[in-house]
């Protein structure tokens, strides 16, 4: 069983994304509810983020809300099996719905939910739980454009998407419902008009109804998307994890290529220097010897949907190697969305098609032309099966082409992987030639030599799917880093730098643990850092974190940028103090002046982890009697003056009326509440003054003082302030961005009319005789 491990035996999924952003992301979505607070805002992650506009968070979808009454670990079980199921049962509805039999449907739907490209994604959560819904929308679509059966469905299932998470996944299904209603409409060249009717019809219905019942989603996303920097990507952005050329070797070899041992420089070619973006992209080669059937069967259309959209998004998944991609940037939406890897999603599930085709024609009647391509096929692959077992029989044959790629020392390694990898696909090659030879030379039917092809493949993906998902100890994920209590125990706040090294340099430093997985080490040393934005997982801020979104505002990503390109130490340690940094968390001294080692522990680095105090900054909330009003680049340039100084005086944007309040100001500030997406103050101050709150500003963050309204202005570049008059006030802060209660509003108002549309349509039905 393909999920056996994950179900029993305390493991966990933990892989990437899942540890280092999605249990944070859980961790303050759990915090935010059990506060009373909308779950609207994200604080601890960097200096504050939107948390509903982000749709990896995925909030508006069903299935989260089942975090209120399953443990984490537990839940991720629970989201893995069923949207492997939602794409399973969903590619065997949609080659039934488009006539193929049941047998070839299995087949085809067994090819797509265990390919390698989609259980890969089991990491890329809201990419994978979008993935899984592509072929209900294919099933949708068939259903409206041949059987006439209402866009609504569609509208629904792309919705499901859209609140999933995943507009990279839509888009793919926009083009792909683009190919399939292409090939329906050339599909009778007398009838176009009506067909084009009927695209035309099940286009702007089905887009309607996805674009009212996702509204929840995609409205607070896109008021989002103008404050950030996504909208902006450049094209080494958008290219960056392209599919080699070379890499497409895995689609029919399991990880050749992404387990060879490679040199630092070929890694760099092949995958830009990191590991694949996807752990493996086999589709199986059982499946090939059915594919190279599917343009026997008579379903013209939809091969040539299949085979067509196939090739596309696989040039598509080449990325910066062909000039598809490159060309189609310069067309919106498609200039927001990286990773090319991703565009194997869609490519996987037109394989799929292509193998339910290819199935069909195996278990159907074999005439001369049937036998004929069998015995090609069966002598090609019986070649190629002898080709590989010499390879794998002689390794110095694999040494010698891959000689230059190998990493030193590791010459015996890469003989023995080629060795293993190879002859398990030659003798799966043998085996499907000798059961197509018995059926092309049969004289008698022999359809079982089928089925026994179709076992393979299933027997096939079932066993490599077993080596995709990366599974770790619960304790791996329970465990809570020792920097942690350190921090909690200590005088000063909960706002940590984390310093970001090359990922080459910290492998190259992790310790060797015999026995233990490498990855299970990574992952640890990570957590130990309190890498970002893991550290809000026990509650502890983050500060000049890189944007993983593209949705942190652009004056904030413009700061941590300024912070990072410093190399002056003591500019560094202004700005830290300036942000309110009481901790900074290091493997070698930080490039900062004066700060003070308070604690060193053991790591699974070859050195340890130190914490390290800033001295004297600023607190989370703060008054001073004095602003400057100024453009964020010499504002930025300002922070780090030593003439400036930040306690006396704030720098506000360049629209805002500066403010001087004397010198003589005295007061204090006093937090009552501090919520997720709301903070109460108590402030009393000798003379007019200004609340600064070390936080990101957001133009959704509102202010009252005594309860009546006061503007939230932007401070020292980044973060939020609100005057004060003198005297004792109550200073309320709120985020609420209206785009959610109008998109929930939109969703809400939608499914009503979906359901009166439905009740009306039933007693209709209901009403005509007979």
């Amino acid at each position: 069983m393909v999920f056996r491990e994950a179900l029993g035996g305390g493991r966990v999924f933990f892989e990437r994304d899942i540890g280092f952003y999605w249990y944070p992301q859980v961790e303050s979505l759990v915090r935010a509810l059990g506060e009373g607070a909308w779950p609207v805002w994200s604080p601890r992650f960097g200096f504050g983020a939107p948390m509903w506009a982000d749709a990896s968070h995925q909030i508006p979808y069903p299935i989260t809300w089942l975090h209120l009454v399953l443990l984490p670990a537990t839940y991720y079980k629970v989201f893995v099996i069923v949207h492997v199921m939602v794409a399973g049962v969903g590619g065997y509805v949609f080659a039934r719905r488009a006539g193929l039999g049941s047998f070839a449907s299995f087949a085809g739907a067994v090819a797509w939910c265990l390919s390698g490209p989609f259980l890969s994604a089991t990491n890329l959560y809201h990419h994978f739980a979008a993935a899984a819904w592509m072929p209900w929308a294919l099933f949708a679509l068939h259903g409206a454009l041949v059987r006439g059966k209402s866009p609504a469905l569609l509208g629904a299932v792309v919705a499901m998407m859209v609140v999933a998470g995943s507009a990279d996944v839509v888009l793919m299904t926009a083009l792909l419902a683009l190919f399939y209603s292409a090939a329906f409409v050339a599909g009778d060249a007398a009838g176009v008009g009506p067909r084009l009717r009927a695209v035309g019809r099940a286009g702007l219905i089905g887009a309607g109804v996805a674009a009212a019942l996702s509204a929840v989603q995609w409205v607070p996303m896109a008021a989002q998307l103008r404050l950030g920097s996504r909208l902006a990507l450049l094209p080494a952005d958008n290219l960056y994890w392209s599919v080699h050329p070379a890499s497409l070797v895995d689609l029919l070899v399991p990880r050749l290529l992404a387990d060879f041992p490679l040199r630092g420089e070929a890694k760099s070619v092949l995958f830009e220097g990191r590991d694949p973006f996807l752990s493996t992209l086999y589709l199986g080669l059982p499946a090939l010897a059915a594919v190279l059937f599917a343009p026997l069967h008579p379903a013209r259309r939809l091969f040539l949907f299949a085979a067509i959209s196939f090739a596309f998004f696989v040039l598509l998944a080449l990325g910066a190697h062909t000039p598809l991609l490159p060309l189609l940037l310069h067309v919106q939406p498609m200039a927001i969305f990286r990773y090319p890897y991703k565009y194997l999603f869609p490519a996987a599930l037109c394989w799929g098609v292509l193998t339910a085709l290819g199935v069909s024609v195996w278990t159907g009647p074999w005439g001369a032309r049937e036998r004929r391509q069998a015995r090609w096929v069966g002598a090609a692959l019986l070649l190629a099966g002898l080709a590989m077992l010499a390879v794998a029989s002689h390794p110095e044959l694999a040494a010698g082409w891959s000689g230059a790629l190998v990493e030193a020392g590791h010459e015996a390694d890469a003989a023995a992987h080629v060795a293993f990898r190879v002859s398990g696909v030659a003798w799966m090659s043998v085996a499907i030639a000798a059961a197509l030879a018995v059926r092309g030379f049969g004289s008698r039917s022999t359809e079982w030599a089928a089925v026994a092809v179709v076992a393979l493949l299933a027997a096939n993906l079932a066993g490599i799917a077993r080596t995709v998902f990366l599974l770790a100890p619960r304790a791996l994920l329970e465990r809570r880093p020792a920097l942690a209590d350190v921090i909690a125990q200590g005088t000063g706040g909960h706002r940590v730098y984390s310093v970001r090294y090359p990922l080459d340099w910290m492998r190259a430093h992790l310790k060797d643990a015999p026995g233990v997985d490498p990855e299970w080490t990574w992952f640890l040393g990570n957590q130990e850092r309190l890498t970002p934005p893991s550290g809000a997982r026990w509650g502890i801020e983050g500060s000049y974190d890189p944007d993983f979104t593209g949705l942190v505002p652009k004056h904030v990503t413009r700061l941590v940028e300024r912070f990072d390109a410093l190399t002056d130490p003591r500019a560094r340690t202004r700005l830290l103090q300036v942000a309110a940094v009481d901790y900074v968390v290091a493997l070698v001294p930080p490039p900062a002046e004066g700060l003070r080692a308070k604690a060193a522990l053991p790591s699974v680095y070859t050195m340890p982890i130190v914490l390290y105090a800033v001295p004297d900054p600023l607190a989370k909330v703060y008054l001073v009697g004095a602003a400057r009003a100024m453009d964020d680049a010499p504002a930025v340039e300002t922070l780090t003056d030593p003439a400036f100084d930040p306690r006396r005086e704030v720098l506000l944007a360049a629209d805002t009326p500066a403010f001087t309040g004397g010198d003589g100001l005295t007061g204090a500030v006093r937090e009552v509440e501090r919520r997720s997406d709301r903070i109460a103050l108590d402030v009393e101050a000798s003379q007019e003054a200004l609340v600064v709150i070390v936080e990101a500003w957001a133009p959704e963050w509102t202010a009252a003082v005594d309860g009546v309204p006061s503007p939230v202005l932007r401070a020292n570049t980044a973060f939020r302030a609100v005057r004060v008059p003198a005297g004792r006030h109550r200073v309320e802060m709120r985020y609420r961005p209206g785009a959610v209660p109008l998109g929930l509003a939109i969703s809400l108002a939608a499914v009503a009319g979906l359901l009166v549309a439905w009740e009306v349509g039933r007693r209709r039905r209901e009403s005509v005789p007979g």
